[in-house]
Parts: structure tokens; C-alpha cells; sequence
């Protein structure tokens, strides 16, 4: 995470190595609190974060999305259905990168009491650092009888559209899981492709 982003959260998000990006050389040289890292460079904080994990996660702010960005190999972004005011804002997509998968949920608000309509995506990008995603995750991909299965599970589950065998479907949940998603999230399951 970008130094403002960090000075905003006033404390280290627990559970996990912090590493800060910054250019601030006094914030570089001071002693932080256990479990928090500060770099120079994009290259800097991946070395940081090599020992810790293989899975890397960038939470912002925007300058730091965009030095991350060649660096990406998977993004997972939620877009919240509501305006807000603001004057940061996520980096552009690549062009030609599609959205591999959309969950649309809901969810309480925990400070006002609204619920809250949302869309999780994954897209996975070219990566300068990383192989290319379909050859490192090709089994993530979805073939177009895994979607009408889907489809049909969503519209009409007694219907005469392709059904998945016991076998499809455990690999087929399996996929999901590698994702991330819960069993029950399938029936939100948007194709684009």
C-alpha cells in the first residue's frame, strides 16, 4: 500500500505483512511496528513480500495501483452500486482485458444500516513478471458447457439444457473454490467471454 493509504488506516492491518510504498526517505529510515515494511520501489516491496507469501495483494492508493499494474497478473476488484465522492480513483483496465467472472451480491452497510448492492470481479491480465494467466491458471477457465450448466441450474433447474454430470460438477466446484467463491455464489455466476 501507498504511505497515505497506510497513515489513513492508523494502524497495521493485522494478520498479514504490511509493506508501504512510499518516497518519503524519513519514512523509509523509521522504525515501524512489528510486521510493517516500508520500500522505495515496486521491486523493493515484492522482495519484502517474497518470504511471506506467493499471493501479493495491492489495497491503494491510486499511484500505487498504477506502479503495480505491470506487475499483475489477477485482478480482484469490487465495484460498489453507489456514488460516492472522491477525487482517487483505480487505474483504467488494459484494453482487451475481459472480466473472467462478476458476482453480483448485497451486504449491510455496518455504519448506516443499508444494504448495499455490489459486483466482485476477476480479470486476469498479461504480466511483464508473471507467465501469461491462461497458462498459469488454465483449469480457472470456464468452457461454454460449464456456462450452460450454470445457466440452466439459474433459470430452470428441470429444464432439458445441459446438466452436469456428479464428476462435472465437483470439478466445476472446484474451480470456484480455487476462485474463492462459496457454493451458494455459483447461482450469481456471470459468463463473459
Amino acid at each position: 500500500m501507498g504511505r497515505t493509504t497506510y497513515e489513513s488506516l492508523k494502524r497495521p492491518l493485522a494478520d498479514r505483512k504490511n509493506i508501504v510504498l512510499t518516497r518519503d526517505e524519513e519514512f523509509l529510515y523509521r522504525i515501524h511496528p512489528n510486521g510493517v515494511s516500508a520500500a522505495s520501489s515496486m521491486e523493493e516491496a515484492l522482495e519484502y513480500a517474497e518470504p511471506y507469501s506467493s499471493k501479493v495483494f495491492v489495497i491503494g492508493g491510486e499511484q500505487t495501483y498504477r506502479y503495480a499494474m505491470p506487475y499483475a497478473d489477477k485482478l480482484e476488484i469490487t465495484r460498489i452500486n453507489k456514488c460516492f465522492e472522491g477525487d482517487t480513483f483505480f487505474p483504467r483496465i488494459p484494453v482487451g482485458q475481459e472480466v473472467l467472472m462478476s458476482l453480483e451480491k448485497e451486504d449491510m452497510d455496518q455504519n448506516t444500516g443499508e444494504m448495499i448492492k455490489f459486483r466482485q470481479e476477476v480479470h486476469y491480465l498479461r504480466s511483464t513478471r508473471f507467465p501469461p494467466a491462461d497458462e498459469v491458471e488454465s483449469s480457472l477457465t470456464f468452457t461454454f458447457r460449464e456456462v450452460e450448466c450454470v445457466r440452466s441450474w439459474r433459470t430452470d433447474p428441470d429444464s432439458i439444457a445441459p446438466k452436469f454430470t456428479k464428476a462435472e460438477e465437483a470439478d466445476f466446484r472446484k474451480k470456484l473454490e480455487r476462485l474463492g467463491l462459496d457454493h451458494e455464489a455459483i447461482l450469481g455466476l456471470e459468463y463473459k467471454g
